[in-house]
């Protein structure tokens, strides 16, 4: 598969901390994780290469086939809305495996999602700020009318 992808940015925020890919989707206030060979795979899209790219790295760095893998990890992340398919042409150098990645690493690669702090996310204080300042919460047009009424 040489389709690149690219991360669906600004509303996925991404980090490998500690060998664990966490993605953030700020439309929804899911985040989910990574580790290992998903975490390798993240980074790599993030750096624009390509689901075969990836796949043959692996095989030069682990001597590992994981075509399908990668492939079906990718799907996930697709149907998740977290990557999304682009035209930008696929990058020269090859992918070098961050082996560090792999210490933990178990096959398949997972990506888990978690939406116990779906709430927290959304909220998002520090972006709902306005010409009042923070902590000021955004209200409706409507529900600022009802305020506006009662003062």
């Amino acid at each position: 598969m040489s389709q690149s992808f690219r991360i669906a940015a600004p509303s996925v925020l991404g980090e490998i901390i500690e060998g664990e890919a966490i993605v953030v989707d700020m439309r929804n206030g899911h985040y989910f994780s990574a580790d290992g060979y998903g975490a390798l795979i993240w980074d790599a899209i993030g750096r624009g290469h390509s689901a075969g790219q990836i796949s043959q790295a692996l095989l030069a760095a682990k001597g590992l086939v994981l075509d399908d893998q990668v492939a079906q990890f990718i799907a996930a992340l697709l149907a998740e809305q977290l990557i999304e398919p682009c035209d930008a042409a696929l990058p020269a150098e090859p992918y070098q495996v961050d082996t560090d990645l792999l210490v933990n690493a178990s096959l398949p690669p997972r990506l888990v999602r978690h939406t116990d702090m779906e709430d927290l996310i959304l909220l998002d204080p520090i972006h709902d700020v306005d010409d009042a300042g923070w902590p000021t919460r955004k209200t409706e047009p409507a529900a600022a009318a009802q305020i506006q009424a009662f003062e």
